[in-house]
């Protein structure tokens, strides 16, 4: 899953992400570093070093706020899971909306495989208009 407005995504990038779901992982987000992580989902470590939340800005806490990989809006699935989780994301925030992030937490509550690999902001960089 990705976004359609970041043209500068690589071919390498994709097979990163599909070799981490062909090594056993079930969910892999892509994420990038930043010194300005304001308006990004902060990706949330887990203790083994895998990924445990992406926890948006309007839900993220002070110290969440100072996590600076967040994520780059790219994600691959184990097919045999994604229906399942996704029919589990609900609208329990302070939107009121549906975040496709919380599959990441969702995964991690039924016991599935959840990694995350880090790549350049010039890759993921988003591109809304002519000038932008």
């Amino acid at each position: 899953m990705l976004y359609a407005d970041t043209p500068f995504i690589t071919a390498e990038i994709i097979s990163s992400l599909y070799h981490k779901i062909n090594s056993g992982n079930d969910i892999c987000v892509l994420g990038f570093h930043t010194d300005n992580p304001y308006g990004y989902g902060r990706l949330i470590q887990s203790t083994t070093g895998g990924l445990k939340a992406i926890v948006e800005e309007s839900e993220a806490s002070k110290s969440e706020k100072m996590i600076k990989n967040v994520n780059a809006g790219m994600m691959a699935f184990n097919g045999n899971i994604i229906e399942k989780m996704i029919s589990k994301i609900d609208r329990s925030n302070t939107k009121d909306e549906y975040f496709l992030t919380d599959i990441v937490s969702i995964g991690n509550d039924n016991n599935l495989n959840v990694d995350f690999i880090l790549t350049e902001y010039e890759y993921v960089i988003g591109i809304n208009d002519r000038t932008n």
